[in-house]
């Protein structure tokens, strides 16, 4: 008995070799493919006439994970531990979700003494990792008969993945109202994220985070990153409140009606549509503001206690702009007292 339960005890050392593991995704399938490094932690219990024997087990590896779609393999080498004879086997899979499905093959090498009606290992996991860090545990077992007696040997394992090659990237943004209007990230040009949300399976080296453009603020600066392999990158992306100088409240989509400037569009703040004026570009300067005219190519001054009155830098005088949507727009040149249009 003290032989059976020793021989197995280094067989099921041999099978926690060949556990597999897999990286969380939801939706979507996550890039693990690269270097890992595996740490296994388990128990086996081997049962035989009728007895049985709990054992801790305990092995580490390294792998190279090779992915197509869905679909995970690698290959690991080793030294059987009873024969030890050299061997080569390739462990694949499935990642679906959150779940993964693998299977290890037949034992590379079969001892003698040894008649196993299933010899197998099949691991079916849960997977919650950030991508650096792959988490799976197994629940497997092998039957047959050894010098004639019925062998069933049962393995609960963990099985730990260490990328070697792949980082991860979690962006956080504020303040928080810009988040409420919508701001989001993205790195390398991919897909919008929400604040918070954690990018996996990066290649180590440096990566380009940009940001959404919100009504009301100012943009971030894109920042350049760098992921190092096994960790998480964290940044944060902070929106600055735009000033608006016309005072405007929300009168519809990406609209305002300023009490002294009237309607104008603001989503792409300074540059301004004001719907009897034209486009502008607003430079806030103390209680008023200066403006770019796009249709005279001149620069304006006014602010809210004397507009519609406007000084023209390319005149020298003050303008009085009569208002109305037409095409030309009319002005009183306040100092020849005649009436202009542009």
């Amino acid at each position: 008995m003290k032989n059976i339960f020793g021989n197995i005890k280094s067989l099921v050392l041999l099978l926690a070799l060949l556990l597999e593991a897999s990286q969380y995704c939801s939706g979507t399938v996550p890039n693990i493919a690269g270097s890992w490094s595996v740490a296994i932690t388990g128990t086996e219990t081997v049962t035989a006439e009728g007895q049985s024997q709990s054992e801790p087990i305990s092995a580490t590896s390294s792998v190279n994970i090779i992915q197509a779609g869905s679909s995970v393999s690698y290959t690991i080498s080793g030294t059987d531990p009873l024969t030890s004879q050299p061997f080569s086997v390739t462990v694949a899979g499935t990642v679906s979700g959150n779940t993964v499905t693998l299977r290890a093959p037949e034992l590379p090498v079969i001892p003698a003494g040894f008649s196993f009606s299933t010899n197998t290992e099949v691991i079916n996991g849960t997977i919650a990792q950030d991508g650096t860090t792959m988490d799976m545990t197994e629940t497997g077992s092998a039957s047959g008969t050894y010098g004639g007696y019925p062998v069933t040997v049962t393995t609960t394992a963990t099985a730990v993945f260490t990328s070697n090659s792949l980082g991860s990237l979690q962006v956080t943004l504020a303040p928080a109202a810009a988040v409420n209007a919508g701001a989001e990230w993205q790195v390398d040009g991919g897909a919008w994220q929400n604040s918070g949300a954690l990018a996996p399976g990066l290649s180590e080296g440096s990566h380009t985070v940009t940001f959404s453009a919100v009504s009301g603020y100012a943009t971030p600066a894109s920042q350049t990153v760098t992921v190092y392999a096994g960790e998480t990158t964290q940044v944060t992306g902070t929106y600055t409140a735009s000033v608006d100088t016309f005072n405007g409240v929300v009168a519809g989509t990406n609209l305002k009606l300023s009490p002294w400037f009237g309607y104008y569009t603001y989503g792409a703040y300074p540059f301004v549509y004001e719907y009897n004026l034209g486009y502008e570009y607003a430079f806030p300067a103390g209680n008023g503001v200066y403006l770019y005219d796009y249709t005279c190519g001149h620069f304006w001054y006014t602010q809210s206690t004397y507009f519609p009155f406007l000084y023209d830098f390319s005149l020298e005088t003050y303008l009085y702009y009569y208002g109305g949507n037409g095409n030309p727009r009319y002005f009183l040149d306040c100092n020849t007292n005649k009436v202009i249009s542009e």
